[in-house]
């Protein structure tokens, strides 16, 4: 004879009590079916089951009455009955549940929660016959896939734990059947942890969350559900459950949510959402922004019902629109507002996925005042560029469309190329200008300066191109041309100029230098013959002391010989020797001006060094002070740069003042790309009327007590410009001067 069924399970769902009982019959349990109330109450008279499981909607009767007549039945009483609820029940059906079912267990759950819940029931139910019922203990808990325990009522101690509860935890199984839920609570207080134990004695039944402490010291979130089992030893039966991912997901809704909040408050447009027939459903409204009506006068309601026609027609074509092409859809209209001032709004929908429509508002009427003082500005800057006297259009650098022209280009094209492309109507091209510096500003964003002769205008151009914005946004290229045809031609013009003046210069050193060459040769002439004649006139003077003459006579011929004819040779010899100066001067600067030039880095520090030492003596006999500061490279002739430093330094040794023990000072700097050097004296200065003179050819300050030929500072200036630099002097008379020299910067 088989054994009777130890589990009575009524369910009207058919598929569903054939899932229920197959889950139980695999996990080794005698199962009885029932399909209405009548049916299970019959069944429990013959068979007299330790457990049933009653669902909630049992056809022929409810399912909490059938649990209460298997109670009240003599045949069941010892039958635990469960109820297989619908929903998690509410505090007052839970009360009435409790006075009428051992158990209940909602949906969602699992196989393994079913088994550990008959498998309780089964305990009990073993308990109160005082059967020897053997159950797989460890197996009920190590059912359930979340968390499950049982603790003892009376302390609250851990009687069973399973692995899933173990691995959240962090505690072996052993560790946690030596603690109590008070050692694992995080946020309950021991007082609260009783308290919650004593309600859960008194109910029966508690579902709630909590936080407990893993073995680490880290704290997660749980859900808990607790059951009371009323056998031998009051038991509760715990299921928990971590949460701490799905509260981690709510707190970032939370925050998410309240972001959202946060920039939509901060959006200064209003903004509006309608469902798919077009009824306000939400909306947003600027704090600091009035809407035309309060929200109770338009939530729920169609937009033709409550916005005017301005509003409501504009608003139904964008809808059109953009349900036909998927895209967002603006408009704008004019609105009188609460200052009595007429407002103009721009409006932009967007379908979205839901079929709910999404409408942002913005009130651009100063927007619009902007566009519209922006247009009569550039207005009024057409009407200066017509009056400008240069050339100024707009080309579109995109399309080359000319965008505007002014009156003087106008005039000197002889027509308006509004509206045609800038290289047929500028140029007379076919395709754009192969010289177009549009690539360039547009990468750039820069101003470009360039020169150009036009051949169809015979005209030569300075022109300015940069980009700049043009009211409708576009970035176009505005240029100015000025024409510089006639500074063209003066320059073509200076450099013929130019070119003349180097080959007369050119001239003027060669017929220096011939004429200078040529003239010393009668010189020599002059000067060797007047050796001769004094020659003779010592030869007839020795002729004359032998002849016997009268002292008329020999009075006569010794004033000739001795006076008169010396002096005369003298001037001639001095004459021939200042000539012979000047001449050799001559050469020197056309010798000078012909030299070819070596140019490189110089250290002038060197230079000047080697200067000194030359002078070495003059300056040890004369007691002066040298004070050579650091001095700057600079780029040029080294022969000539020498000559510079030593006819300047000559200078300052000749006119020292005898009155102070001299002191000459060398500095240097480097300024604008030129490096600057200075020697200053403390002699006897020069006077503001001869400070430009001192520079010209032969002129000297003091001829009488000074020697030389007046050529230093003439060769100074003129070796200084040759090499592209310039020499300037200050001096204050009795104090000193100071020769400034500025050469180009060694880089």
């Amino acid at each position: 004879m088989m054994p009777q069924p130890s589990i009575l399970l009524a369910h009207g769902d058919t598929q569903a009590r054939s899932a229920l009982a197959h889950a139980l019959s695999s996990a080794g349990l005698r199962v009885a079916e029932a399909a209405s109330a009548d049916a299970c109450l019959r069944l429990a008279a013959e068979i007299s089951p330790a457990v049933a499981l009653v669902a909630q909607d049992l056809p022929g009767g409810d399912g909490l009455a059938v649990c209460r007549a298997l109670r009240d039945r003599g045949v069941a009483r010892t039958t635990r009955c469960a109820l297989l609820a619908t929903a998690p029940p509410d505090t007052q059906v839970a009360e009435a549940l409790s006075s009428s079912a051992d158990m209940w267990l909602a949906p969602p759950f699992s196989a393994p929660q079913l088994l550990a819940l008959v498998r309780l029931l089964l305990r009990t139910h073993a308990a109160e016959r005082e059967q020897a019922l053997l159950l797989p203990y460890e197996k009920i808990v190590q059912s359930a896939m979340e968390g499950f325990w049982i603790v003892r009522a009376s302390d609250i101690r851990f009687l069973a734990v399973n692995d899933a509860y173990c691995a959240m935890i962090g505690y072996s199984r052993d560790e946690l059947l030596s603690m109590s839920v008070r050692d694992v609570e995080a946020i309950e207080s021991t007082q609260d942890t009783i308290e919650r134990s004593a309600r859960i004695m008194r109910q029966g039944y508690d579902r709630f969350e909590t936080r407990h402490r893993r073995k680490d010291g880290t704290i997660f979130d749980v859900e808990v559900s607790v059951r009371l089992i009323e056998a031998a030893e009051a038991m509760m039966v715990v299921f928990a459950r971590d949460i701490t991912a799905s509260k981690r997901a709510e707190e970032d809704l939370r925050r998410s949510e309240a972001r959202y909040r946060s920039l939509l408050e901060a959006i200064p447009d209003r903004v509006f959402r309608h469902d798919a027939q077009g009824r306000f459903i939400d909306y947003h409204n600027p704090r600091d922004a009035a809407l035309i009506m309060p929200p109770e006068m338009f939530i729920g309601k169609h937009y033709r019902d409550v916005v005017p026609p301005a509003i409501s027609e504009p608003f139904a074509a964008a809808l059109e629109r953009a349900a036909s092409s998927g895209q967002m859809e603006r408009f704008e209209y004019d609105l009188s507002g609460s200052d009595g001032m007429t407002h103009t709004f721009e409006t932009r929908l967007v379908i979205g996925e839901d079929a709910d429509i999404v409408t942002i508002i913005r009130d651009i009427t100063e927007q619009r005042q902007a566009a519209r003082a922006v247009q009569k500005q550039h207005k009024q800057f057409l009407t200066i560029f017509d009056a400008f006297p240069a050339i100024l259009y707009v080309v579109d650098p995109t399309t080359d469309e000319v965008l505007f022209v002014n009156k003087v280009f106008q005039n000197l094209l002889g027509s308006n190329p509004i509206g045609g492309t800038c290289y047929r109507e500028f140029q007379g091209l076919a395709e754009r200008c192969p010289f177009c510096t549009n690539e360039i500003i547009l990468r750039t964003r820069q101003p470009y300066t360039w020169e150009y002769h036009n051949p169809l205008l015979h005209t030569d151009f300075l022109i300015t191109d940069q980009i700049i914005c043009w009211p409708d946004g576009r970035d176009v290229r505005f240029e100015l041309a000025i024409d510089i045809t006639a500074r063209k031609q003066a320059e073509v013009a200076r450099e013929r100029l130019s070119g003349d003046l180097a080959r007369k210069n050119r001239e003027l050193e060669q017929i220096v230098y011939v004429a200078s060459h040529d003239l010393r040769s009668p010189l020599v002439n002059v000067q060797g013959f007047s050796r001769e004649l004094q020659a003779s006139l010592d030869d007839l003077k020795l002729a004359l002391a032998e002849l016997d003459l009268p002292a008329t006579q020999r009075d006569q011929v010794s004033f000739l010989t001795e006076q008169d004819i010396p002096e005369s040779l003298s001037y001639i010899l001095t004459g021939v020797s200042k000539m012979d100066a000047l001449l050799k001067g001559l050469l020197r600067l056309s010798r000078l001006g012909r030299a070819a030039l070596s140019i490189e880095p110089l250290d002038v520090g060197q230079i000047v060094a080697e200067t000194l030492i030359a002078l070495d003596f003059q300056i040890k006999q004369g007691g002066i002070h040298v004070d050579l500061g650091p001095l700057p490279h600079c780029r040029g002739d080294a022969t000539q740069v020498g000559q510079i430093f030593a006819n300047l330094i000559g200078n300052a040794l000749k006119y020292l003042a005898p009155e102070r023990p001299g002191s000459i000072s060398i500095t240097g700097r480097t300024a604008e790309g030129m490096a600057v050097y200075c020697v200053a004296d403390n002699g006897r200065g020069i006077a503001a009327e001869h400070q430009e003179k001192i520079f010209e050819l032969y002129y000297r300050l003091e001829p009488a007590q000074s020697e030389g030929e007046g050529l230093g500072l003439t060769i100074v200036r003129t070796i200084a410009e040759r090499l592209g630099g310039w020499v300037r002097v200050t001096s204050t008379p009795g104090v000193g001067s100071q020769f400034a020299v500025a050469l180009p910067e060694a880089l």
